[in-house]
């Protein structure tokens, strides 16, 4: 009974991965490597994400190698981001279009935003500010885990100071690398378990103060270093900016 369980189990197995690629016409192992190396994802999150890039390169008319190659083949970067960009944003507003909600459809374009930022260029794409679910949701110390799970070295180091910080999204953007990096430069250097962290809101100069604790120096360290590698491979100097990536500082 037991090897029959086992064999029914292996047989749905199979039958789900085929299916699975008879869905996928879009994204190829490129798509795979891509969410492998930048993110840590079990089988069902890493098909959630082949859909939402399934889903856009769809409406692209292109596959995830053709349009890779396509950047690769243009002779004017700038102007393949501009069209690139003006195409993805016409990609939210269909979805916006089709009932979509904003937040929805932000989560939506997300995936082709990063997988271009990873093998092309970063998308200058138009969206709408995110809607504040105002008494509808409250994270949970396991929410914010899972999102953290999923998240990249940037989006690990995001969540790990806002967590400790408190900071909202603006604050987050106003973040100067030169107000934290030292702090975690000496933190590493003397191992330490806590470092205090004081602060003064850009436009109300109202002061405060946080303690870091070494998990989120520690993501902050992977961030900056991975950052300023990745940064130099592209031929860009360091940005003042903490969250900076790839040439652009966050705005969203």
């Amino acid at each position: 009974m037991d090897a029959q369980k086992e064999r029914k189990t292996i047989e749905n197995k199979e039958n789900t991965e085929r299916k699975m690629r008879r869905q996928f016409k879009h994204v190829t192992e490129l798509t795979e490597q891509f969410l492998k190396d930048k993110y840590t994802l079990d089988q069902k999150d890493t098909n959630l994400y082949k859909y939402k890039l399934e889903d856009a390169f769809e409406f692209l008319g292109v596959t995830d190698k053709e349009f890779v190659e396509s950047y690769k083949k243009a002779t004017d970067k700038q102007e393949w981001v501009r069209e690139t960009s003006r195409k993805v944003t016409a990609y939210y507003n269909d979805l916006i279009r089709k009932g979509k909600a904003i937040n929805t459809a932000r989560a939506q374009v997300t995936p082709i935003r990063a997988f271009s930022s990873e093998y092309c260029a970063m998308l200058k794409v138009k969206v709408d500010k995110p809607q504040r679910a105002h008494g509808q949701h409250a994270f949970s110390q396991i929410d914010l885990a899972k999102i953290y799970s999923i998240g990249d070295t940037r989006e690990k180091a995001i969540i790990a100071f806002g967590v400790a910080t408190a900071f909202n999204a603006e604050q987050l953007i106003e973040t100067k690398r030169s107000e934290v990096e030292p702090l975690v430069n000496r933190a590493i250097s003397e191992n330490a378990d806590f470092t205090p962290y004081e602060y003064t809101r850009g436009k109300t100069l109202e002061e405060g103060f946080a303690i870091l604790a070494k998990p989120t120096i520690t993501a902050l360290k992977e961030w900056l270093d991975f950052n300023d590698k990745d940064r130099k491979e592209k031929g860009l100097e360091p940005s003042e900016w903490l969250f900076a990536s790839n040439g652009h500082h966050i705005t969203e």
